[in-house]
């Protein structure tokens, strides 16, 4: 239930969310504009747009993961390769 994961992110325990559970912290997703998030990060998920021609959306490929703050996910994540397929992103310029 998402009443439930609220509380264990507001808690402060640790939690990873990749696609579908990073967009669920947000507000909002125009990936799925009816359906509301947690609101946990007051901002919306928003389709990539590029001025650019050139970059590729979806972007899909082998990426790093580079954590912002050390915690218990930082070593593990420093070590290995993820693969994405995505088309959406949060904006640093959205979060209120």
């Amino acid at each position: 239930r998402s009443s439930d994961l609220k509380k264990y992110v507001e808690a402060n325990r640790p939690y990873l969310g990749i696609c579908l559970g990073l967009q669920t912290l947000f507000e909002s997703s125009e990936e799925s504009p009816d359906t509301p998030g947690l609101g946990l990060i007051r901002a919306p998920i928003k389709r990539f747009r590029f001025e650019r021609s050139d970059l590729p959306v979806p972007h899909m490929g082998w990426n790093d993961l580079r954590a912002r703050r050390e915690n218990e996910f930082a070593e593990t994540i420093a070590r290995r390769r993820y693969y994405f397929v995505h088309s959406y992103a949060a904006f640093a310029d959205d979060v209120a």
